[in-house]
């Protein structure tokens, strides 16, 4: 009998900022990727991004001096602007996330948070898998009814 590894947890912060060497007009973004590694998240890759008002994605090649590359690779500026996408798409202060909640012990058990800034996570449901945590996810935001929602 072979029993099923569980996925580590992994997860993805987006900082927004500004880069002195890039001046005004730049939309400078911190991509970090982590990935549960013995109980801990640990950095698992990260990069810094910009866009300019025209769509032009560049990314950070070197710290000390400050340099940039221009992205032409349609495949890389696929990802970058799906990140920018994701991060644009967050309410201010909110984030989503999904976890296994007993992955210590080998058991599919997957829960939604809303994270709020200054509030504890809001953690909900209990999914058997990440895609039907996530689909619940999704169905949960289309049946949201945008006539009820007030204008800010």
């Amino acid at each position: 009998m072979r029993t099923a590894t569980p996925e580590p947890k992994m997860d993805v912060i987006y900082r927004s900022g500004t880069s002195d060497g890039l001046g005004a007009g730049w939309d400078v973004m911190l991509v970090i990727y982590r990935k549960e590694d013995g109980g801990q998240m640990r950095i698992a890759n990260s990069f810094a991004i910009a866009r300019d008002a025209s769509g032009k994605i560049i990314r950070k090649i070197d710290s000390f001096p400050e340099q940039w590359e221009v992205i032409n690779d349609a495949e890389d500026l696929r990802g970058f602007r799906e990140c920018f996408r994701e991060r644009d798409s967050l309410p201010d202060g909110q984030v989503i996330s999904i976890r296994n909640v007993c992955a210590s012990v080998q058991e599919p058990v997957w829960e939604v948070g809303k994270h709020q800034k200054g509030q504890e996570t809001r953690w909900t449901g209990s999914f058997k898998t990440a895609e039907e945590a996530l689909a619940h996810l999704q169905e949960e935001i289309d049946t949201v009814d945008f006539a009820d929602v007030a204008e800010v």
